[in-house]
Order: C-alpha cells, then sequence, then structure tokens
C-alpha cells in the first residue's frame, strides 16, 4: 500500500494489474522462461552467513563480501 500510494497508482490500476497477473497461463510462463532463461547466461549465487564461508571454499565457490 505504501509504494502505491508512493507512486500514485489508483485502485483502478492496482485493480488492473491484478487481473492481468491472474490471467497468465503456465503457457505464457514456459514462453518467457524459453524466452529469457538461457543455461549458458545464468548465474548461481550462495548467500550464507559468514560462519559458512569454510564450508564455501571447500566447494571452490568464489567468494565475494558485499
Amino acid at each position: 500500500a505504501f509504494h502505491n500510494r508512493l507512486f500514485g497508482r489508483t485502485p483502478e490500476q492496482r485493480a488492473r494489474f491484478r487481473e492481468r497477473v491472474l490471467a497468465v497461463t503456465l503457457d505464457d510462463m514456459k514462453r518467457v522462461a524459453r524466452e529469457w532463461l538461457k543455461p549458458d547466461s545464468a548465474s548461481v549465487a550462495v548467500v550464507t552467513s559468514f560462519e559458512n564461508r569454510d564450508t564455501a571454499e571447500k566447494l571452490g565457490l568464489e567468494i565475494q563480501e558485499l
């Protein structure tokens, strides 16, 4: 609700967006996945606590602290 008010979205806009989201089919999701989710350019990230650093390093994961 905060973001909707912040960006000036009307109840009508919100209802229209909800209707469009609920109208998405499994075939729509599969089509979008085929088009945009490319295994060759995929990335994998593991977010964990500092206590698990040794385990991550033993698995050969590159450590990046943010």
